[in-house]
């Protein structure tokens, strides 16, 4: 059961794994260091796993917060894009 942001660190694009039981809604959130959000999304998970790529060629080199949010659970990776 996992979650996984690759690559890492990336450019213009990221991609999203998850790997767990739980079937439903995904929320993704992509924030500055600061905790401004820059990017929501709302994602179906209907299997084991899902992937997803992110477009991330807008965000200036730097450290971000990727959080993820399944059910109960909330899990926050940190993802630099250079």
């Amino acid at each position: 059961k996992y979650v996984q942001i690759f690559p890492n660190p990336g450019t213009t694009k990221v991609d999203l794994a998850i790997e767990n039981d739980h079937q439903g809604e995904v929320y993704v959130q992509f924030l500055s260091v600061l905790g401004n959000e820059l990017q929501r999304h709302q994602l179906q998970k209907t299997g084991d796993s899902l992937v997803k790529t992110f477009d991330t060629s807008f965000f200036a080199p730097g450290l971000y917060l990727v959080k993820v949010r399944f059910g109960n659970i909330t899990v926050t990776k940190k993802w630099i894009r250079y």
